[in-house]
């Protein structure tokens, strides 16, 4: 399991603030394996569809993302 790269909690409307963090994954583009970072619940679940070039994009998205708290890198 890898490192979380940025954290911040995540207002859900069902079960409230979640701690939410920044995951690296592996996927193909044009025939190379790259790494992408996306928003993962600590729970396991996504908690947003976007997917970021770096952490740095994801954690300055979610910083305008009012559905998101106290967005940091780690």
């Amino acid at each position: 399991m890898s490192e979380p790269l940025a954290s911040g909690l995540y207002l859900d409307i069902w079960s409230g603030p979640v701690l939410a963090v920044v995951k690296p994954f592996r996927t193909k583009r044009n025939g190379q394996t790259v790494t992408r970072y996306r928003w993962t619940r600590a729970d396991g679940m996504h908690c947003c569809g976007a997917i970021y070039m770096t952490p740095e994009q994801a954690v300055a998205a979610k910083r305008r993302d009012a559905r998101f708290a106290d967005v940091r890198l780690a």
